[in-house]
């Protein structure tokens, strides 16, 4: 009931019916779907729950689905038909009360799928050609009267009757509807496109039912802002003006002007969007899209604005999201110099739904109307009692300190909320990019900063772990760090806490770039392994400079994992590691086909990584051939330095291993069990 327009509110109640039926509680299971169905007969699949849930107890499902019925009538269309077809049809198996009730049906068709096996039904238990053609008739009958009703036209003739002396019957009659000018017309308007617009027109001049003209002269207004193109788009809100004049109290037709208002010519547009404002708020306050709160304000017409404000208010109590557009309402306000008003509004809207991003942007933007003092104090307690938006107060606290350059208090600040978010790391907490990048961007431009200054504004962001600007940072803090292990495996760490995103590649390379220019090669080798191998969404042109600088890098330095002097007869044997080094597996693999009679000629002078590549190559090919090279490589080292205690006993292991997984591969099952297990 908080919620009386949203599509999906009685979910939960239809699962507690389930759950209630499943546990054996009948009676609870159907109070709680008839209460359902009373509120919304067309429910999906409750009606048929409600009467399988009654069992063997007909009567009990008979009697409460005629209830509801009764009590509404014109919209119990669902009801009828699983009335008819489940109970009727299907259980009593009488068909004298499954008829009647499906006559009730097509007196009142619905939308919801229940018209083919109904009318299949009728016409199918006809007890003679003078009933048949009375059933027969009330089909049509029904048809005609019911041409809007998009579902239940498309349906009501799939299923016709069985007997042959009534299908040439029912054939002629289905032929005759479809050739009917009207029937032609109303096929006509739901498809897209110039016809569309035309058969429109041509069924207004029908006479049309009420409902039926507010479909008509919708789908008019529609076609013409979507499908005809060219200038029918600024035309489109005439069609609406007029599907208003004639359905003055429709809401949705209300909104669609004042939306479509936005698109007429602009010498015409103020005056239009003037009066859809105008004419919305005609109507009493009800469920409208948050958009249309904003369009109401964005008339610019203070007098309008003043009327607009409480309907608005009005309306969001319907609205599960009552505090949506609040901030760019508030900023029309200001701007047009309301400037208490613009205040009253984000302060009435910052507590509506305390974790939603728009309740801390308008808390944000009562903060920028006060003096230093008090917007600090008011962001404090705003900090101190928020949940999910914590970091967002505590972003923009340090901020003011930022600019006071009040860095301690800034620090402590932002220690704070990040402990806080740490202790519920799967809660959001607010904290983004900015105002980080600002920090981040003045440390590194300012030249009159010492350089402790910057690194403690640096650490700062760092310390945050908001993704890239977080990464940047503490990039910019590991070009002063001392060599070793530990600073390539913060960068490594560092890169890996970016977004996966072009940008963050765009942002981070220039740090390598920076590391080779001040030949740190092990930093800027460790920056650029980790775009390679984190950040994969950016173009060919970003891979092959990256690739490039790597390759000039390990060839500058010479350290490639292995011992290859450069004038090494097997120095042509580098390029595989380079390609591995790069993530060019193709490459790697090129080079030891073309290198492969120098990798056999010098096969025992070779780094373990080269050997286990080539074994890798040829098992992965599959054939005889293949593992029969792969063990040659493999057992041939083994035999070879497999008792060498100058070996690195990782080295044997990794050696046996891939021997032992070349067996497995070859399906010599005993022979790979036998090497696992040594």
């Amino acid at each position: 009931t908080a919620f009386p327009f949203r599509d999906d509110r009685f979910q939960p109640l239809a699962r507690a019916a389930g759950a209630a039926a499943d546990a054996g509680d009948l009676s609870r299971a159907l109070k709680i779907a008839e209460e359902i169905l009373r509120q919304n007969p067309a429910y999906p699949d409750l009606a048929r729950s409600y009467i399988r849930w009654c069992g063997d107890n007909t009567k009990r499902a008979e009697n409460g689905l005629l209830k509801l019925i009764n009590e509404k009538p014109g919209t119990s269309a669902p009801l009828r038909g699983a009335l008819a077809i489940d109970l009727y049809r299907d259980r009593l198996k009488d068909a004298s009360k499954a008829r009647a009730m499906i006559l009730q049906y097509l007196s009142a068709p619905g939308d919801e799928g229940w018209a083919e096996p109904a009318a299949a039904y009728l016409l199918q238990t006809s007890s003679g050609e003078e009933t048949f053609r009375k059933d027969l008739a009330a089909v049509v009958a029904s048809a005609k009267a019911f041409p809007h009703v998009t579902n239940f036209q498309e349906q009501v003739w799939k299923g016709g009757p069985k007997e042959k002396q009534f299908q040439r019957l029912w054939q002629t009659a289905r032929r005759a509807y479809f050739n009917d000018s009207i029937t032609k017309l109303w096929k006509g308007i739901r498809e897209n496109g110039g016809r569309s617009g035309r058969d429109c027109q041509k069924l207004l001049e029908q006479k049309l039912g009420k409902t039926q003209r507010r479909i008509v002269l919708g789908r008019l207004a529609y076609v013409y802002r979507h499908h005809l193109g060219g200038k029918s788009k600024a035309s489109a809100v005439k069609f609406y003006q007029n599907l208003c004049r004639e359905f003055p109290k429709d809401l949705v037709a209300a909104e669609q002007w004042l939306e479509a208002s936005g698109y007429t010519e602009e010498k015409e547009r103020p005056a239009m969007k003037a009066a859809a404002a105008r004419h919305l708020m005609s109507i009493s306050p009800g469920p409208v899209s948050h958009e249309t709160w904003f369009r109401l304000v964005e008339t610019k017409d203070e007098e309008i604005i003043r009327k607009a404000l409480p309907w608005i208010q009005k309306s969001a109590t319907f609205s599960s999201h009552p505090s949506h557009q609040a901030t760019r309402i508030g900023d029309v306000l200001s701007e047009l110099g309301m400037k208490n008003q613009a205040v009253a509004w984000w302060k009435s809207h910052m507590d509506l739904t305390p974790n939603s991003r728009e309740s801390v942007s308008c808390a944000l933007r009562v903060a920028s109307t006060m003096e230093e003092g008090p917007a600090i104090s008011f962001l404090k307690t705003r900090f101190k009692a928020a949940s999910d938006h914590h970091g967002s107060y505590a972003a923009e606290i340090a901020n003011r300190y930022f600019r006071a350059n009040q860095l301690d208090d800034m620090a402590a600040i932002l220690e704070e909320s990040r402990t806080r978010a740490d202790k519920k790391p799967f809660r959001s907490w607010g904290m983004g990019e900015w105002p980080a990048r600002s920090w981040l961007d003045t440390a590194r431009n300012e030249k009159e900063w010492s350089a402790e200054k910057k690194k403690r504004i640096y650490t700062m962001v760092r310390d945050l772990r908001v993704g890239r600007v977080s990464s940047e940072a503490g990039l910019a803090l590991l070009a002063d760090t001392p060599p070793s292990l530990d600073r390539l495996l913060a960068a490594q760490k560092l890169i890996a806490q970016a977004d996966r995103h072009y940008e963050s590649w765009r942002r981070i390379f220039p740090y390598a770039q920076a590391a080779f220019a001040r030949k740190d090669h092990a930093l800027g080798i460790a920056i650029l392994n980790g775009l390679l191998n984190t950040i994969r969404s950016v173009g060919k042109n970003e891979i092959s400079t990256a690739r490039n600088l790597l390759r000039k890098a390990y060839s500058d330095t010479g350290t490639l994992g292995a011992d290859i002097p450069a004038d090494s007869p097997i120095a042509p044997l580098l390029q595989i590691i380079l390609h591995r080094r790069m993530g060019d597996e193709d490459l790697a693999e090129q080079a030891y086909y073309k290198n492969k009679g120098l990798f056999d000629k010098h096969r025992n002078e070779l780094p373990v990584e080269l050997l286990l590549f080539g074994a890798e190559i040829h098992i992965a090919q599959g054939t005889p051939e293949d593992h029969e090279r792969a063990e040659d490589i493999l057992r041939g080292w083994m035999v070879k330095f497999g008792e060498s205690e100058k070996v690195d006993i990782r080295d044997k292991s990794r050696m046996q291993l891939l021997l032992a997984r070349n067996y497995q591969r070859a399906s010599q099952y005993d022979i790979a069990r036998a090497e696992f297990t040594t």
